[in-house]
């Protein structure tokens, strides 16, 4: 893509990666990006920066003092300002790193939006989905928390549930109007009083207008 005046992109991320402290990191996560193909990449700095950096461990094959996200936090959103690349055609990739040593969840990303004045793409602000559509959670197992999205052709009454094995509504995720687009919610394994939930399946069941579906989530604890 051609960047434009302005440019800008944003995604949420989830991360569960090994740290050696609060600001070196065993397991790697950071953003990429390159001008000329793909030929070569150069690291992609967040607004506000990276919180790690890696340290000096070869079995990650990343680079000794690689600016970088590790250790662990939900859902949030990153922001990383494109305008020094104004007017050039450029590639992003997202690269998770590790030594294999002791594992965690690892690195989810969604809702990635790249935006400019003049020139750019949004896959929110991209064409219309062609039908409703509820999609796997993501990650699935998961603890505690998990990204339910969903498409919507035109504009509709979304309920979003989350069913016991039983039957029972555990929790209520979303009852309201929702415009057309890609959209999502985020279920925190906790039901509508607030409390949280036992590990095992659920079950989450998404209605709008005449439509229907359900998928099985496992919440392992």
């Amino acid at each position: 893509m051609c960047v434009g005046a302005d440019g800008e992109m944003t995604f949420w991320s989830w991360l569960a990666a090994e740290e050696e402290s609060a600001t070196s990191a065993w397991d790697c996560a950071l953003v990429e990006i390159s001008t000329d193909g793909g030929e070569t990449w150069s690291n992609l700095a967040p607004v506000g920066g990276y919180s790690h950096v890696k340290n000096n461990n070869p079995a990650n094959p990343l680079p000794t003092g690689t600016p970088c996200w590790s250790g662990m936090h939900t859902w949030r959103e990153e922001t990383f300002d494109l305008t020094p690349y104004e007017g050039q055609s450029a590639t992003f990739r997202f690269r998770f790193a590790s030594d294999a040593l002791e594992t965690e969840e690892g690195w989810y990303i969604d809702d990635v939006s790249i935006t400019s004045a003049g020139t750019g793409v949004s896959d929110s602000d991209a064409s219309i989905p062609a039908r409703f559509a509820l999609k796997q959670n993501a990650p699935n197992p998961f603890n505690p928390m998990t990204t339910i999205a969903y498409s919507l052709p035109e504009a509709a009454h979304v309920i979003v549930r989350v069913y016991s094995v039983a039957g029972k509504v555990v929790a209520t995720l979303k009852d309201g109007v929702e415009g057309a687009g890609q959209r999502s919610v985020v279920w925190d394994g906790t039901n509508d009083r607030g409390q949280s939930v036992g590990s095992g399946i659920y079950f989450c069941s998404m209605t709008a207008g005449e439509f229907s579906d359900r998928k099985m989530m496992v919440l392992l604890k």
